[in-house]
């Protein structure tokens, strides 16, 4: 997908809280689809420490994604989600 070349990303939130914030990285990757879309958050980031530390957790991860299953989580995980989700795989 994105793993040919080197894309910035930036992740809006809306907090529970009733608040806002943002997460931008200057490096993100994502793999192929042989490759479980194995994504990669690298380089400078700014925003929140919080949720900057939050999504960090998300590097070195693959996507599950609403056809295919790569995660630890028992049952179908991309169901609980409401958007793209990552989550540890075994």
């Amino acid at each position: 997908m994105t793993y040919g070349r080197s894309y910035a990303l930036r992740l809006d939130l809306d907090l529970a809280s009733g608040g806002s914030d943002f997460a931008t990285y200057d490096s993100f990757k994502i793999n192929s689809e042989s490759n479980s879309y194995y994504s990669y958050l690298t380089g400078s980031l700014r925003g929140d420490y919080s949720t900057t530390n939050c999504l960090r957790y998300m590097s070195y991860r693959s996507f599950t994604t609403l056809d295919r299953d790569h995660d630890s989580y028992t049952g179908v995980f991309q169901v609980t989600c409401t958007s793209s989700c990552l989550h540890q795989s075994d």
